[in-house]
C-alpha cells in the first residue's frame, strides 16, 4: 500500500470523534479518586462517554462486530449483574451498595469501542491514555504543589497522606506509556518520565516503585545483549544509591523495609479465602463487607466504618464476591492476555503493541496489592490497553506516524 493511502487507512477518525475522545480522557484524568457528583469533571466524563458511545453505535450500526474477548466481557458483566447483585441482596445488603460495587467493572464494556478504534488507529489509543495521565499529573502538581514540596523537603511522609489523587495509579500508567508512545521528542519524553517518576516515589507505594524499575528493564531488554545487561546493572546500582544514600528519599527506605500494610493485606487475603470457601461456586455477592477489626486490628480505629467493601487483591476480591465462576471471567480478561509477555522475550513485537502489553502487565501486578481495580479510571485505561493487545496479527502492521 502506498504511504499516502496507508495514512488515510490508518486515521479513520473524524474530527467530532477525536474531540469526544480527547475530551473524554481529559475528564478521566480530572476525576477524583472517588468520582463525586458535586464535581464538574464527573458530569463531563459521563456526558463525553455516552456521546462517544452514541456516535460509535450510529456509525457502526448493525455492522457491529464483537470479538471473543468482547463476548467474554459481556458474559462476565452479565454474570455480575444477574448473579452477583441478587446474591448480595439475599445476603442482606442494600441494592445501592451492590450496584456501587458493580459500577467500575461495567466500564470494561469500553473494550468493545476501543477494539474497533485500535483496529483503525492504535497509536491514538495509547496517546489517549497518555493524555489522561498528563492531565492527572498537572492536576496533582498544580493543586498539591505545596504538599509535593513538603514531601521532597522531608516534612511529609507520603503524598497520599495529603492528596487522595495519588491513590489512582496514573503516575505508573503515565510512566509506562511515556516510554512507548510515538511520536514523542526525546526532551518531552524525559520530562514526562521524570515528572511521573517523582509522583511514583511521592506516592510511597513500594509496588509502584518496583514495577517502574521492572518496566525500565523490560524496555531496555537487558537480557538480549551485553549492553542491555550493563544498563540493567547500572540502573540497579543507581537505584540502590538513591534508596540508601540519598536523604531526600528516607521515606522510600522506610517503605521498602516494610509497613503495617503488609499485615493488613495478609489478613485481607485470609478473610477473603475463608469467605470463598463458604460459597466457592457462586461467591457471596458483590460488595461483601470486609471486617476492619479482623483485617486491620489496631489500625481499624483510624477508619470510621466497621466494614469496607474491598480487599487489596483482584483475585481474592473476585473469589470472595463471585466464586469460581466469576474468577474464570477474571482469569480470561485480566490474566490470560498476559501471555503476550512471552512475545516480548522470544520475539520482536511492534513497539506500540509491546507498550500495551507492558502496561497491562504493570496494572495487573499493581491490582494484586491494591484496590485500584475498583476505580472507573483504571477500568477504562485497562480496556483501552487490552484493545491493542487483542488486535489480530493482520492488524499489527506499523502505522505511519506522520498521519497523526
Amino acid at each position: 500500500m502506498k504511504p499516502f493511502m496507508r495514512r488515510i487507512e490508518a486515521s479513520k477518525c473524524g474530527n467530532v470523534e477525536l474531540f469526544f475522545l480527547y475530551a473524554l480522557f481529559a475528564s478521566l484524568g480530572l476525576m477524583s479518586f472517588v468520582p463525586d457528583f458535586t464535581q464538574p469533571s464527573t458530569y463531563l466524563f459521563i456526558i463525553f462517554y455516552f456521546c462517544m458511545l452514541l456516535l460509535w453505535v450510529v456509525k457502526v450500526g448493525r455492522f457491529l462486530k464483537v470479538d471473543r474477548m468482547g463476548l467474554i466481557i459481556l458474559f462476565f458483566l452479565l454474570y455480575l449483574a444477574c448473579v452477583g447483585v441478587p446474591l448480595a441482596m439475599l445476603q442482606g445488603r442494600e441494592l445501592p451498595d451492590a450496584l456501587r460495587a458493580l459500577t467500575p467493572f461495567v466500564f470494561l464494556i469500553t473494550y468493545l469501542y476501543f477494539h474497533d478504534l485500535a483496529s483503525r488507529n492504535r497509536v491514538l489509543v495509547l496517546r489517549l491514555i497518555l493524555v489522561s495521565s498528563v492531565v492527572w499529573m498537572l492536576k496533582v502538581y498544580l493543586l498539591s504543589y505545596q504538599d509535593v514540596i513538603s514531601f521532597f523537603s522531608g516534612s511529609l511522609g507520603r503524598l497520599t497522606y495529603a492528596s487522595s489523587d495519588l491513590l489512582v495509579p496514573f503516575a505508573l500508567v503515565g510512566f509506562c506509556v511515556s516510554l512507548y508512545v510515538e511520536p514523542l521528542r526525546a526532551p518531552v519524553r524525559l520530562l514526562l518520565l521524570g515528572a511521573f517518576l517523582m509522583l511514583i516515589i511521592a506516592s510511597g507505594y513500594r509496588a509502584q516503585i518496583l514495577i517502574a524499575m521492572a518496566v525500565v528493564l523490560i524496555y531496555l531488554k537487558f537480557w538480549k545483549s551485553a549492553l542491555g545487561v550493563f544498563a540493567g546493572v547500572v540502573l540497579f546500582l543507581v537505584s540502590l544509591y538513591v534508596v540508601f544514600y540519598t536523604g531526600v528519599f528516607d521515606v522510600l527506605v522506610q517503605r521498602m523495609q516494610g509497613s503495617a500494610g503488609d499485615s493488613v493485606r495478609a489478613q485481607e487475603w485470609s478473610f477473603a479465602w475463608t469467605n470463598f470457601l463458604s460459597s466457592p461456586v457462586w461467591g457471596n455477592g458483590l460488595g461483601t463487607p470486609v471486617s476492619v477489626e479482623y483485617t486491620r486490628g489496631g489500625l481499624g480505629s483510624s477508619i470510621e466504618k466497621d466494614n469496607v467493601p474491598y480487599v487489596h487483591n483482584l483475585i481474592a476480591y473476585f473469589l470472595m464476591n463471585s466464586g469460581l465462576i466469576g474468577f474464570l471471567g477474571v482469569a480470561m480478561i485480566f490474566i490470560w492476555p498476559l501471555k503476550n509477555m512471552t512475545g516480548i522475550i522470544v520475539q520482536k513485537l511492534p513497539k506500540l503493541q509491546e507498550g500495551a502489553v507492558v502496561l497491562l502487565f504493570s496494572l495487573m501486578l499493581f491490582f494484586m496489592v491494591s484496590a485500584s481495580f475498583r476505580q472507573i479510571q483504571m477500568m477504562v485505561v485497562f480496556s483501552a490497553a487490552l484493545s491493542i493487545v487483542k488486535l489480530s496479527k493482520k492488524n499489527l502492521h506499523e502505522v505511519d506516524l506522520k498521519c497523526l
